[in-house]
């Protein structure tokens, strides 16, 4: 029955998935999991009267499968780099932009189970689809062999973006978020010590990253140099994922930075 309904479904779906899997390096036992993990909502609305799910559970899944496979890898391969570089590397590595990279180089766009409206628009070559489809395959490998080939498939996925980590250089999320500010035509960051936590022989450092008036992130670190950066990764992908809005800053706000020095590092205005 479940064949005779992925062909109904997805005709021509068996070459195109057996391509995808050698592309992957690992063959499913449950087809149905790698069918499900390649259906966008926009296609299950149009297909009325058939019993299908879209990828967003195994996305859901595969999201923790990615996080927990590159963090083993970096624990594993840098026993001497602190905490927060390590968490800088896997931000780099599980971010978006990385993700729908490896989707292209998979071309995973053809494989899509998209809706008719939703391919007029793209949706194939949309970063954010691609990258969550990255992610719900993930999850669907975890469920059909477990965590350690979820792991291997993983790590083959990410195999180039390994090879070119360098630990010594380590993406500077300030100077990223200023430029970005710049691009969308908003006022310069701004940076601030909250407050300090825990004891003084092992504090915590919590900073602001702000682009007024009132777009904001918290980062924390061990000094103020890392929870400054935290703040900046935070508020740079919080504008990358468009849950910030461009119109949040006003001229007026831009004008009131002049008052501040900049930061001698990047140049960013930063709080005193």
């Amino acid at each position: 029955m479940k064949e005779a309904l992925s062909e109904i479904v997805y005709p021509n779906a068996r070459p195109k998935l057996s391509e995808l899997e050698s592309a992957l390096g690992y063959t499913f036992t449950n087809s149905g999991l790698l069918e499900e993990a390649l259906t966008h909502r926009s296609f299950v609305h149009e297909s009325k009267g058939v019993a299908l799910r879209s990828y967003e559970r195994l996305e859901f899944l595969g999201d923790a499968v990615l996080e927990l496979s590159v963090s083993v890898y970096l624990w594993q391969a840098y026993p001497n780099l602190p905490e927060g570089d390590l968490t800088r590397l896997r931000a780099e590595l599980v971010k978006k932009m990385t993700l729908a990279g490896i989707a292209q180089q998979l071309d995973l766009g053809p494989h899509l189970r998209l809706g008719k409206g939703e391919k007029l628009r793209g949706g194939a070559e949309r970063a954010s689809i691609l990258a969550d489809t990255i992610e719900a395959i993930l999850g669907a490998v975890f469920l059909d062999g477990g965590f350690p080939l979820a792991q291997e498939v993983c790590m083959k996925l990410l195999e180039s973006n390994l090879e070119g980590l360098d630990p010594t250089n380590l993406p500077n999320y300030k100077n990223r978020l200023q430029e970005l500010a710049a691009s969308k035509q908003l006022p310069m960051p701004r940076y601030q010590l909250l407050h300090v936590e825990g004891p003084e022989h092992q504090p915590t450092f919590v900073m602001e990253a702000l682009i007024p008036p009132d777009s904001r992130a918290e980062g924390h670190g061990r000094n103020k140099k890392r929870a400054t950066q935290e703040a900046a990764k935070k508020l740079l992908f919080a504008l990358q994922e468009g849950t910030i809005s461009d119109q949040e800053a006003t001229n007026e706000e831009q004008a009131s930075l002049s008052s501040t020095s900049p930061d001698p590092e990047t140049g960013a205005q930063e709080s005193t």
